[in-house]
C-alpha cells in the first residue's frame, strides 16, 4: 500500500506540473470542505511520539516529506475525513466510475486507493497510515452507513488492527477477543551487542530494489543503524525514524506495530556480519558498511 501511494503522488504531481500540495487543495481538500488538511503542521497539531528502550515516551523523528511523498504527506483531522466521505458519497469528487475503481480490488483487497473487504458479510473499504510517531486508521460500511476514524500520535500503538476490531463489534454487535500476541523472548544482550552498528544494502539487493522502488525511498532504507541500549535493540533506517524491536524465541527481532522483522547472519566466529530485513513486500539484505550520505534537502 505504501509504495502504491508513494507512486499515486509522484503521478499527480506529474500530471498537474504543479506541488502535490497544490493539486491536493485544488482537487481534494478545497471540494470537500476540509479545513486543516495539508502537509504543513498547524498550531495545535498533536507531537508524534515513539516508545523509549524502557517504555518512556518521547518525541519521534521527523521524516521529510520528500521521502512519504504520497505514502505519509497528508495531515489531517477526523471531521476533515469525514468531510472526505461525504464528498465521495455524493459524487462532489468522483463520479460512478471513478469511485469505482477507487473501491474495485485490483491486487487482493487493494484497489485504487482503499481496502475493500468483508466483515460479517458487509462490505467494508479502509486504509490506514503510520509515520514519524503517528498512527490512523479510517474504514467504513457504505451499507450500514457506519464509519471510523482512529488518529493517535503514538508510533507502536496498531490503529488498524483495533480500527478493524471496532467495526466489527459496530456491525456485529459482539465483543472481539483480542488477537494472540506473538511469543516474546528475553533479550539476548550479547547478540544486541554484537548487532550494533552501521549497515548498508549488499549490491544484489540494492539491485534488485532499484528495479521496485521510488529512488527517495530507496534512499531513505539505503543505510541501517542498530543500537544496543538499556537491554534493547532499536534500528534506524537511514532516512526513517527509529523504532525499538523485540526478540523472537527463534533470535530474530521484530517490531509488532511496523511489521519489521530482521534475522542476525553470523560467521563461523560467531561475529555478525549482516542481516536479512522483511517488512511486507520489501525484502532486503544488509552488511557492515558506512552510512551513506544524507540527499541534500531541496
Amino acid at each position: 500500500q505504501k509504495l502504491h501511494d508513494h507512486y499515486i503522488g509522484q503521478i499527480n504531481q506529474a500530471l498537474e506540473n504543479k506541488p502535490l500540495d497544490a493539486v491536493l487543495l485544488a482537487r481534494v481538500f478545497g471540494r470537500a470542505g476540509m479545513v486543516r488538511s495539508g502537509s504543513a503542521a498547524l498550531e495545535g497539531d498533536a507531537q508524534g511520539m515513539k516508545r523509549g528502550p524502557r517504555g518512556a515516551l518521547a518525541p519521534a523523528d521527523h521524516v521529510e516529506n520528500a521521502i512519504a511523498f504520497g505514502s505519509g504527506h497528508v495531515r489531517s483531522t477526523a471531521k476533515d475525513l469525514m468531510a472526505l466521505l461525504g464528498a465521495l458519497e455524493t459524487g462532489a469528487l468522483l463520479d460512478e466510475a471513478h469511485l469505482g475503481k477507487l473501491t474495485t480490488p485490483v491486487k487482493g483487497e487493494y484497489g485504487h486507493g482503499l481496502v475493500s473487504g468483508k466483515i460479517a458479510g458487509k462490505e467494508v473499504r479502509w486504509h490506514n497510515g503510520a509515520i514519524d510517531g503517528y498512527s490512523a486508521f479510517f474504514g467504513y460500511a457504505p451499507s450500514e452507513r457506519i464509519a471510523l476514524v482512529y488518529l493517535g500520535n503514538v508510533q507502536e500503538f496498531d490503529a488498524t488492527r483495533a480500527g478493524m476490531a471496532a467495526l466489527e463489534m459496530a456491525l456485529t454487535g459482539n465483543a472481539v477477543a483480542s488477537p494472540p500476541e506473538r511469543d516474546v523472548a528475553p533479550t539476548d544482550a550479547d547478540l544486541g551487542k554484537k548487532l550494533a552498528g552501521d549497515y548498508v544494502l549488499d549490491k544484489a539487493t540494492r539491485a534488485e530494489l532499484e528495479k521496485q522502488l521510488p529512488k527517495p525511498v530507496l534512499e531513505s532504507i539505503a543505510g541501517f543503524t542498530l543500537a544496543f541500549e538499556e537491554g534493547t535493540l532499536s534500528g534506524k533506517p537511514s532516512g526513517q525514524g527509529t523504532f525499538a524491536m523485540l526478540q523472537s524465541p527463534e533470535k530474530s527481532f521484530f517490531s509488532p506495530s511496523l511489521g519489521v522483522e530482521i534475522r542476525p547472519e553470523l560467521d563461523k566466529t560467531g561475529k555478525v556480519v549482516g542481516f536479512s530485513l522483511e517488512q511486507g513486500p520489501v525484502r532486503a539484505r544488509y552488511v557492515r558498511g558506512k552510512l551513506p550520505k544524507a540527499p541534500k534537502k531541496k
